[in-house]
């Protein structure tokens, strides 16, 4: 018995250590791993050293929140372990960063731990990255290029600030940036198209309004879900009921609907429009309201929401990111929005915005999948 015990324990230490680590993360990657299990894992990828840093890294890709948070923790504790130790963090973490076909969050992370040993790294690696897929690490170059444009301001060189200006507005996906640069481009005399730069879509036809009483309208089926005949005529909530165009002028594409028809408490209505795609493609349709909703793509139902008044601040932009494939040529897209029957003066509003974007937030025009560099010169 000694000798088979003698045997085992001799095997076990020839286990290489690569292949714990790997064990180790295929733990924290497992659907079915628990909390106990994960902890454990955890701690055994934390004495891995410097090593282990970019298997871990890796196995972020396409990964779920929870496992890579999982993965964060591990990472975050071998490095600070590899840290305190007295070692510096592998140099080829940098390559790590600069690699997009990397996963952007594990990007991000591996540039916050290499920042604490290397500050330079942000003059070397961030001005590359106007357009980087990661939206932090786009929104860095963008505050470079907004300290320049200052300074050049300050120094009275409007040309080249208006330039320096210019191009951080063609990367900025952020809306508190994109107001930072309109600022100084609108003094230098450019003025900035805010729908377009965002990819808001102003023109649509709305009909209604239908019956939404009580909350019956999410769920029910309205002539417009059946049929979208933009020449037909419905029974509304309150007659007779058309299709009318509308289109709005508004910055960020508000599409007021109190301001478009009467008796409109407890109801419903419908608005479409088209997006012209020059291929078929994956984007993201973004939108905002205070309102109940439902989104259909191509007769397809996407996404919708059953709720009302969520917050303050449900106008502002990007509320909800739906994800969309789109065909190559025309794509209709339909909307439906519940008002309830709330009485409160902050209950009110009936409005939305929307616009399509690609996974970063960058306006996908209609015809072409291009980025967004919104400027009338």
């Amino acid at each position: 018995m000694k000798i088979v015990l003698t045997t085992l324990a001799c095997l076990t230490l020839a286990v290489p250590a690569a292949d714990a680590q790997n064990s180790a993360i295929d733990t924290l990657k497992a659907k079915a791993t628990t909390p106990k299990q994960a902890q454990a894992a955890m701690q055994k990828l934390s004495t891995g050293g410097p090593d282990v840093l970019v298997p871990i890294l890796d196995a972020m890709q396409g990964t779920n929140p929870v496992t890579a948070n999982w993965l964060r923790g591990a990472f975050e504790d071998a490095a600070s372990k590899v840290l305190k130790s007295g070692s510096k963090l592998p140099a080829k973490l940098t390559g790590f960063v600069e690699d997009r076909t990397k996963d952007g969050r594990a990007r991000r992370l591996a540039y916050d731990w290499m920042l604490k040993t290397d500050p330079s790294l942000a003059e070397r690696a961030i001005p590359a990255m106007l357009f980087d897929p990661v939206p932090e690490f786009r929104r860095d170059a963008i505050e470079l290029l907004l300290k320049e444009g200052t300074k050049q301001l300050d120094a009275g060189e409007n040309d080249a600030a208006k330039k320096t200006f210019q191009k951080a507005l063609s990367a900025a996906i952020h809306d508190d940036q994109v107001k930072q640069i309109i600022k100084p481009l609108e003094k230098l005399g450019t003025k900035v198209d805010l729908q377009k730069h965002f990819g808001f879509l102003p023109a649509w036809s709305v009909v209604g309004p239908f019956n939404n009483k009580e909350g019956v309208g999410f769920a029910a089926v309205h002539p417009p879900e059946k049929d979208l005949n933009l020449a037909g005529e419905f029974d509304g909530e309150s007659g007779k009921v058309k299709w009318k165009k509308f289109s709005t002028d508004d910055s960020y594409g508000n599409i007021d609907i109190a301001k478009l028809m009467e008796n409109f408490k407890g109801s419903c209505i419908y608005a479409t429009t088209e997006f012209k795609s020059d291929r078929a493609q994956e984007l993201e349709i973004r939108l905002a309201t205070p309102n109940a909703w439902k989104l259909w793509i191509n007769g397809e139902l996407v996404f919708g929401r059953e709720e009302y008044h969520r917050t303050p601040n449900s106008l502002v932009m990007d509320v909800y990111q739906v994800p969309a494939k789109l065909k190559a040529g025309s794509n209709r897209i339909l909307l439906k929005i519940c008002q309830n029957e709330q009485e409160q003066s902050w209950a009110q509003r009936y409005q939305f915005n929307l616009r399509v974007c690609d996974k970063t937030g960058t306006a996908v025009r209609e015809g072409a999948a291009q980025k967004s560099a919104s400027t009338n010169r």
